[in-house]
């Protein structure tokens, strides 16, 4: 199967992710730093894909700032990961090695309870499973909280409660509206937080299509796959500028940003965003209608308001009453709503340092 990673891979892993917990251990000896070292996500769990080269080590103590400063010094060639959190991102050997410091009463500190949680509740078969939900989560473009997508430790919990693909896909088109999957780590907290309501819909078309044939081609999901399946679309295309996660949420939001201000001038404009991230940021949108008429019908106030609506005939001379309220046409400045919609994003996103690609 594509998807599984070999034996050989598995030892390959294993070893580089001992080597580094022996040089993150070692080194705080030699320094006397007491902290917590663990492995966490998928390399920690044995639930990766095959060819993800992410490892990630927590490292947590009260004192975590000063130890994230030595751990700088000691791997000059890494930088920090943009973000509320100090992570110290470096590559070793072509696999890609987050250190995250925090102190012990983080919020990120249930990460290191779902690694311990999923390695003793998820059987061999069980992680071979989540890793093909994985794979067909990636395949069908709605895999990673960086694009608003379903999580894995989401994935995981999801296999542990249902058993397969199939059983999942049908359990999440059981239910118009995201459900609500209790973190276990923290029972209040939704384990698909991170879904965006355009992703679910995405995610809901891909299982509804596996459901109908039972099968899958795990390969990477790029740029046609996600340009092929909104073809009626706009797409505004812009430069990398900063980590994927920021990225996908400013795109994201200037989309929305830019709709929303739409809507508030023509309530009867509808329509939907979304964004994703390759090499460049791609925002898409589609709006109706397409077109607005010229004129439009602007009401103002009832009747009965004397003073307002002889001060409304005063700007509008040429009135009519509909509804019980004093009403005129007006000409609109913007008809386009393709056009204007794009030029607000693309006025918004440049505004943050984007260039139009």
């Amino acid at each position: 199967m594509s998807y599984l990673p070999s034996p050989e891979e598995v030892k390959k892993i294993h070893e580089m992710r001992d080597y580094l917990l022996s040089f993150v251990q070692t080194t705080l000896a030699q320094n006397r730093a007491d902290a917590k070292v663990m492995p966490v996500g998928s390399t920690a769990k044995d639930t990766f894909v095959k060819g993800d080269t992410d490892i990630d080590i927590f490292i947590v103590a009260p004192n975590y700032k000063d130890i994230y400063e030595l751990f700088k010094k000691q791997l000059p060639q890494g930088r920090r990961k943009e973000g509320p959190t100090d992570i110290w991102h470096f590559i070793h050997e072509g696999y890609d090695v987050d250190l995250v410091f925090i102190p012990p009463d983080h919020p990120r500190i249930a990460t290191l309870i779902h690694t311990e949680f999923m390695n003793q509740n998820l059987t061999f078969q069980m992680k071979k499973e989540a890793i093909r939900a994985k794979a067909f989560f990636k395949t069908q473009g709605v895999y990673g909280a960086e694009i608003g997508g379903i999580v894995g430790i989401a994935v995981e919990d999801l296999v542990r409660r249902h058993g397969n693909i199939e059983k999942i896909c049908a359990v999440l088109l059981s239910t118009p509206e995201i459900p609500f999957i209790p973190d276990p780590a923290i029972p209040d907290r939704n384990l698909l937080a991170s879904l965006k309501k355009v992703r679910w819909k995405q995610l809901r078309e891909a299982c509804r299509r596996f459901l109908a044939t039972h099968e899958f081609h795990y390969k990477a999901y790029a740029k046609q796959d996600f340009l092929s399946q909104k073809e009626t679309w706009t797409h505004l295309h812009f430069e990398r500028r900063r980590e994927r996660p920021i990225d996908f949420h400013t795109a994201l939001s200037a989309c929305n940003h830019a709709l929303n201000e739409i809507k508030n001038r023509e309530p009867e404009v509808k329509g939907t965003c979304d964004a994703y991230v390759f090499d460049e940021v791609i925002i898409s949108y589609n709006v109706h209608p397409k077109t607005l008429p010229r004129q439009k019908v602007y009401c103002g106030p009832p009747l009965e308001m004397d003073i307002s609506v002889k001060a409304f005939k005063a700007v509008h001379p040429q009135t009519f009453e509909r509804d019980g309220k004093i009403c005129a046409l007006m000409e609109r400045e913007r008809t386009n709503v393709v056009d204007w919609m794009g030029g607000l994003i693309s006025d918004r996103m440049q505004k943050v340092g984007y260039t139009v690609v």
